[in-house]
C-alpha cells in the first residue's frame, strides 16, 4: 500500500484507503462484468477474466486493516 501511495503521490493514510475502497467497490459491480461479457460477444473477443475475486479480497483487506498510527510506526508493514 505504501508503494502505491508513493507512486500516485499521496500519503498512505486512511483517506487514501477509503478512496481506494470506494473505487474497488464501484468496480466490483456485477453489472460491469456482465457488460464486458456482452461487449466481448458482440465484438467476437475472448471472454474477459472476472476480477470479482481479486476486488472482493482487496476490499476485505482494506476493511480489515485500515491504516492506523501503529502501522505508520512499524516499518515494513503495509
Amino acid at each position: 500500500m505504501t508503494d502505491y501511495a508513493h507512486g500516485i503521490g499521496h500519503p498512505d493514510d486512511l483517506a487514501l484507503r477509503q478512496r481506494l475502497l470506494t473505487l474497488l467497490e464501484t468496480a466490483n459491480d456485477p453489472r460491469r462484468q456482465r457488460y464486458l461479457e456482452l461487449l466481448a460477444v458482440i465484438n467476437a473477443w475472448p471472454p474477459p477474466d472476472d476480477p470479482a475475486p481479486a476486488f472482493t479480497w482487496f476490499t476485505q483487506a482494506l476493511r480489515t486493516r485500515p491504516r492506523s498510527a501503529s502501522d505508520a510506526a512499524a516499518p515494513g508493514r503495509t
